[in-house]
């Protein structure tokens, strides 16, 4: 009869702790994938602004080397004939970049 109060007593207090560590282990994981989450959505949210503010400098960029040669070539035309001044510009941006390719 002792041998198994004992046991019954042992089981109780297994179960117990085992209860215990259980709900300590649960919570801790739980509290690190809610953590882990977190960064996770932070970690979205800049990515985005990130992709949107490089998009409309991109936007402003190419807006900007558009105008830039726009105004070469209108500036250029009060001088010499369209014609020249557009295969000119093709001729020379051509070449830029087959130097570029060639030199990678």
């Amino acid at each position: 009869m002792a041998e198994k109060k004992s046991k019954s007593y042992v089981d109780v207090v297994a179960h117990l702790l085992f209860g215990f560590f259980k709900s300590k282990i649960k919570k801790n994981i739980i509290e690190n994938i809610e953590e882990a989450k977190q960064h996770v959505v932070d970690a979205l949210f800049d990515l985005k602004r990130n992709i949107f503010r490089s998009v409309i400098e991109i936007i402003f960029l190419v807006t900007g080397v558009i105008t830039l040669f726009l105004g070469l070539i209108v500036l250029l035309a009060q001088h010499y004939p369209v014609e020249y001044v557009l295969i000119g510009y093709g001729a020379a941006v051509s070449f830029i970049v087959l130097i570029v390719a060639k030199l990678k």
